[in-house]
């Protein structure tokens, strides 16, 4: 499984929101289209902190993502065992204290085939020019 097939079972086909709430459904609708490469730049960021890991709060300004965009992502990513909440904290800017995520060994085995892919498109359109 890769990112863009990152659909738990638990949302169903739209990325995750609130039953309860149109305006959270109008959110997942109208994020649809981007949720796949979304989730592949979160687990990218993730990658590129293997030893670190990141909060939430780090991917969002490094990104740099919204919160109702990029914990969504990170969640997706979550569910489908590419990154894992660690017992890790740090401080956020408010001070308080938050999770740190840290990519998976399957996440690792994901990015580096959703790397070697981009690489073999833009051979392709090079060699096509």
């Amino acid at each position: 499984m890769d990112p863009s097939e990152v659909e738990s079972s638990a949302y169903g086909e739209l990325p995750p929101f609130v039953a309860e709430s149109d305006t959270s459904m109008e959110s997942a609708l109208a994020i649809a289209p981007n949720a796949a490469t979304l989730r592949a730049a979160v687990l990218r960021f993730f990658v590129s902190r293997f030893e670190l890991g990141a909060t939430d709060e780090e991917v969002q300004t490094q990104l740099p993502l919204e919160a109702n965009t990029e914990r969504p992502r990170r969640r997706e990513l979550e569910l489908g065992g590419y990154v894992v909440r660690t017992d890790a904290r740090r401080r956020n800017r408010s001070g308080r204290w938050a999770h740190v995520y840290e990519v998976t060994g399957p996440g690792l085995t994901c990015a580096a085939r959703l790397a070697a892919d981009a690489e073999a498109m833009t051979t392709m359109t090079e060699t096509a020019e």
